[in-house]
């Protein structure tokens, strides 16, 4: 029988006016507040390519309730922006990462800082001059321990409309070594080196080992998870190969502190007799780099609802994750609830 891992503290339901929450990231205030901010879209569905803004909920009281709804950014002069990272950038500034989607042909990230703590934000700032349609997962912009902050997306080839023979994923990493203020791709670019996948290399995640080498994962429909290591902090990397870590066609999200990393993902669902490709909803462990062991199901194994794009926060012997939560309709996942769990 499943048994729940902590406990959900907060849900954002969908609304008719408000048909998808989904994609945050977590950052602790100077105050002791924990800051939570995440796509919200106020379209008539919940696609990724309908209208959303930036939204936020604060918690006062170590997570257990959270604060109303409050619109921080709207799409000016955009379809939409979605999928936010949070950081601390190196002179204490609070650093947003987001995707401004003007189009398929037009779709980067951009970042916005806050000197007061979320009070006021500068103006964003594109992290890449090159138009075309980037993959930016949520939760995924990391800052090295040399100061380095990396961007890793996925570049699809793709014009001024969809095109499936376009969307074949290549992994590029956006670099900056001045704290956020200008930005450059790594030295080369990753392609899937199978020749019959259609996804390629998408929505791609980092995270620092502790001897400093960078592991990358990328999203694939080949039923693993690929991984790519890097041993000049993100400006060459190996070939992509299968990783341990068995996956549908859905994303994984990873993070680490001290010597401790958490792997969040849907392993492949025939491994479980399942026929739904974001169930079931897997976390694991990994102690001093070694190995992984101390597996949970996040969520009941015999519920087929869709759960992923995972946004992990470590708080003083706590953990927080946030996820979205979909019914699958017609073989595709809505996602249109956003739930906070603290462990």
């Amino acid at each position: 029988m499943h048994k729940e891992i902590g406990k959900v503290v907060c849900e954002l339901q969908s609304t008719k006016e408000n048909p998808r929450n989904s994609e945050g990231a977590f950052m602790a205030l100077k105050n002791g507040d924990i800051l939570f901010v995440y796509s919200k879209f106020t379209g008539k569905t919940h696609r990724d390519d309908d209208v959303s803004c930036i939204a936020s909920i604060v918690s006062k009281d170590d997570g257990e309730t959270w604060s109303d709804s409050k619109v921080l950014f709207m799409p000016e002069k955009a379809r939409n922006i979605m999928s936010v990272s949070l950081l601390r950038m190196d002179n204490d500034d609070m650093g947003m990462f987001y995707l401004v989607r003007k189009g398929w042909g037009d779709t980067r990230p951009c970042i916005r800082r806050s000197s007061d703590e979320g009070d006021t934000w500068t103006e964003p700032e594109y992290c890449t001059k090159t138009r075309g349609y980037y993959e930016v997962c949520n939760d995924c912009a990391v800052m090295l321990s040399n100061g380095r902050i990396i961007i890793p997306a996925a570049y699809f080839g793709v014009k001024k409309r969809y095109d499936p023979f376009s969307f074949r994923g290549t992994a590029v990493f956006l670099i900056s070594d001045d704290d956020g203020h200008t930005w450059r791709e790594s030295g080369e670019v990753l392609h899937m080196p199978i020749p019959r996948s259609r996804t390629g290399l998408q929505e791609p995640g980092i995270v620092e080992l502790l001897n400093g080498d960078l592991w990358a994962w990328f999203r694939t429909d080949m039923g693993f998870q690929y991984e790519s290591f890097s041993r000049d902090c993100g400006d060459t990397w190996t070939l992509p190969q299968p990783s341990i870590f068995t996956s549908s066609d859905s994303p994984m999200s990873m993070k680490r502190r001290g010597r401790t990393i958490h792997a969040i993902w849907n392993p492949r669902p025939s491994h479980f007799g399942y026929n739904a490709p974001r169930s079931p909803f897997i976390m694991a462990c990994n102690w001093k780099n070694t190995k992984w062991d101390s597996y949970w199901f996040l969520e009941d194994p015999g519920d087929l609802k869709g759960y992923c794009y995972t946004a992990i926060h470590y708080m003083e012997g706590r953990l927080f994750l946030a996820y979205s939560v979909g019914e699958c309709r017609k073989g595709h996942y809505s996602l249109e609830k956003l739930r906070i769990r603290k462990i």
